[in-house]
């Protein structure tokens, strides 16, 4: 009976080396990167708390398995993951692991190109700031910038505790270079602390806004399209095809703005008198100068 074992012991395992090669010629095992980079996710961070700074966006995972798995593999949704796990952690800077998880099976991970991270949590918090318009440039000559009207007149931030401390105002840019029309557009929020250097790493809501920066045109300026009259004829088997004039516009400005004149106007009466009267006539021509 023991000779009897021995023998159904080895005959199995050769069965089992032989099936094993026989999968192996059909279906091999490979190992290969996942063709897509993997996004880490942070699972258990207290509400209370954020993450300083920012981390890496993905990793990148190698994994043995047959080819038949691989063929499967990027069909499904969540079916390699890379966790970092915060649960049960304070404020503080801490050193943790990165977490690969596969679902299919029968397949290995054997390599993940980032196998830790070094974070920093801190208490969350949040503030109120009033939003600022920055001009940059200047409105065409004869013009001015009015006050810009803003959709949001304040703009609310969260983030860590020691960046919303360092926060003093919240600001909109706004070219108005050479305009001389009245400018809508959106324009993102940026933090700023007391030195006018942008904060990173907080949330900022809204995170862009509507600015309606009105132009004003300023009293004895006014703008006059160019014409080009022509004068001649051009040569015979010759067409004129286009014509264009640079700058189109010029301003033109008085040094002595025009004022109204009071003339009398007579009126006669039943009784044979005249009298006068002041009427509104005209206006002095003034002197203009182009710019």
């Amino acid at each position: 009976i023991i000779r009897n074992i021995k023998t159904f012991t080895l005959a199995f395992a050769l069965a089992v080396i032989v099936w094993i090669s026989a999968v192996s010629t059909s279906d091999p095992t490979v190992t290969r990167t996942y063709p897509q980079s993997i996004p880490l996710e942070v699972t258990g961070l207290d509400p209370s708390l954020v993450v300083v700074g920012s981390l890496p966006q993905a990793v990148n995972i190698s994994l043995m398995a047959p080819i038949s798995v691989w063929d499967e593999m990027g069909k499904q949704p969540g079916e390699l993951r890379a966790i970092v796990d915060l649960s049960g952690k304070k404020a503080g800077s801490y050193t943790v692991r990165v977490q690969p998880q596969v679902t299919f099976r029968p397949a290995q991970i054997t390599s993940i190109s980032l196998q830790s991270v070094d974070l920093v949590l801190e208490e969350q918090a949040t503030s109120r700031l009033p939003i600022a318009v920055l001009l940059r440039g200047e409105p065409a000559t004869g013009y001015k910038a009015g006050t810009a009207l803003l959709d949001v007149r304040e703009a609310a931030i969260s983030g860590p505790r020691s960046i919303i401390q360092r926060a003093v105002k919240a600001q909109v840019q706004v070219s108005i270079s050479g305009l001389r029309q009245d400018v809508q557009t959106e324009q993102p929020i940026v933090v700023l602390d007391k030195d006018n250097r942008v904060l990173d790493g907080i949330s900022v809501l809204p995170a862009t806004i509507n600015v309606n920066q009105p132009i004003i045109q300023l009293g004895g300026y006014r703008d006059i399209a160019v014409k080009v009259n022509l004068r001649g004829q051009q040569a015979g088997g010759y067409r004129i095809n286009n014509i264009s004039v640079f700058p189109p516009i010029v301003t033109v400005y008085s040094q002595t703005p025009a004022w109204p004149i009071w003339r009398r106007k007579s009126t006669r009466k039943a009784a044979g008198r005249r009298t006068w009267t002041p009427t509104w006539f005209c206006w002095r021509r003034s002197r203009f100068s182009a710019t």
